[in-house]
């Protein structure tokens, strides 16, 4: 059973960008092309001006809690062509930031790993509505 999940938000743009990384690569989808296939199908879509404020988008910098190590981490979420997380920028197509996406300030994000371990990230805060392009 998927845990229960928060209502994700993205700009039509974002969903746009997005939607060509959920295709399979080879002969299997991989978990995290998966999940983010599944928010993208949820995910409530909205004009750049109506967007909610403090919402995690692509190129958003956003401080989050991993649940489950406890670690606090800050970072900019990015299309795979620009993740550098030595640079502090992570890829959307990573299980983090596949989680993060669309998540609104103060929500947790909870999803099942490939080896079906439960794992979780609270958006503690989104530090700028900065679009990447």
């Amino acid at each position: 059973m998927s845990p229960a999940r928060p209502c994700i938000f993205l700009t039509v743009e974002d969903a746009r960008r997005l939607h060509p990384l959920t295709r399979p690569q080879g002969s299997r989808t991989d978990p995290v092309r998966r999940l983010l296939a599944e928010e993208l199908a949820r995910a409530q879509l909205c004009d750049p001006a109506e967007m909610p404020a403090r919402v995690v988008r692509l190129g958003s910098r956003v401080r989050y809690r991993d649940l489950v190590t406890g670690a606090e981490h800050l970072a900019r979420l990015v299309l795979p062509a620009d993740a550098d997380p030595a640079q502090g920028r992570i890829s959307v197509l990573g299980e983090p930031g596949a989680a993060l996406i669309g998540v609104p300030q103060d929500q947790v994000f909870r999803w099942r790993d490939a080896a079906g371990r439960l794992q979780a990230v609270q958006v503690l805060e989104v530090l700028d509505d900065y679009v990447w392009r």
